[in-house]
């Protein structure tokens, strides 16, 4: 599996070298294209992986320098651990898979919300829910359109969590019937290295370019020179040196 990047600026697209010679281009580099690419090269063929970004997991972004702990940029969560084959993958690679917090805790204003209040917001969100599932089961509408209207000052909260922190759109563009065939998900599993770390690794190869600037040439580099160091493992580089 060999990777490619291609990206489009002014309507002209750019793209590296890549090699002339595959069996099938997949044009993803996300989490479904990596896993085509697997398939691929577990049936002895050659596939290239052309993305449009220049890195390897789709909408599946770790940052692990700008915090002490590793921060997804996009998806984090999967779901059923007892069948998903992502948990099985993670823990081959070496990467640890832990269980979503149960508790929740809210806020209302500068303080935490008293438990009879935390009873009414849950009460709100199965009110909610038991709404929208109603109204699927009678014609496919906005769920927004058919959220009651006594809910008071949990509507909101209560629209945004069955909203857009449950699919990432406004309950005003959800369908209710699409939302509640989604709402089969038990609980939450994340890779603690990173989601997007965990995509990464699944790429079987990478081709990285590290820039160094070393001052006065100590090496002895002319134009377009290329090192190879002997080592031990195969934890080196070739160095292409100017």
């Amino acid at each position: 599996m060999v990777f490619g990047w291609a990206r489009v600026l002014g309507g002209r697209a750019l793209a590296g070298p890549l090699p002339g010679e595959a069996d099938v281009v997949v044009f993803c580099a996300g989490a479904a294209g990596i896993a085509a690419a697997r398939r691929i090269a577990a049936a002895n063929r050659k596939a290239i992986v052309v993305g449009a970004s220049g890195q390897v997991g789709g909408r599946c972004q770790t940052d692990a320098s700008t915090f002490d702990v590793p921060f997804d940029r996009g998806a984090r969560w999967m779901h059923h651990p007892e069948t998903n084959p992502m948990i099985r993958l993670a823990r081959s690679a070496g990467l640890d898979i832990v269980t979503a917090p149960a508790g929740q805790k809210i806020r209302i204003g500068r303080r935490y919300a008293r438990p009879g209040e935390t009873e009414e917001f849950l009460a709100a969100l199965v009110r909610a829910n038991r709404a929208i599932d109603d109204a699927s089961r009678k014609a496919d509408i906005a769920c927004a359109a058919v959220m009651p209207k006594d809910l008071g000052d949990w509507a909101g909260t209560a629209e945004f969590l069955l909203g857009a922190s449950f699919s990432g759109k406004d309950l005003k563009d959800l369908s209710a019937v699409d939302k509640v065939r989604a709402q089969d998900r038990n609980t939450a599993i994340a890779c603690r290295q990173g989601l997007g770390a965990l995509i990464a690794k699944l790429g079987l190869g990478s081709y990285d370019r590290i820039a160094l600037e070393i001052p006065g040439n100590p090496l002895g580099l002319s134009h377009d020179d290329v090192i190879i160091e002997q080592s031990n493992s195969t934890r080196t580089a070739l160095l292409y040196g100017n």
